[in-house]
């Protein structure tokens, strides 16, 4: 999935909501949205730079299943 960085040019470090619901800190915001970011492109005061974040996929730890006894065993 793409995502995109944008970043105020008219007022630096703007924390807050912005259009489309946007949250701001420090003058930046990530967005997924590709119409959002078309939109704040088309309107002064807004830098935008598409960024692909790698998230690498951790690995899920095997569980041991248990051993089952052999048939014949129980109770030895």
């Amino acid at each position: 999935m793409a995502m995109y960085k944008i970043k105020t040019t008219n007022i630096e470090n703007f924390t807050g909501i912005d259009a489309g619901g946007v949250a701001f800190a420090n003058g930046e915001a990530k967005i997924s949205d590709a119409r959002m970011a078309a939109w704040f492109r088309e309107h002064d005061g807004y830098a935008v730079e598409r960024i692909d974040e790698v998230v690498e996929k951790e690995e899920e730890p095997k569980e041991e299943k248990p051993k089952k006894a052999k048939a014949g065993t129980a109770g030895e």
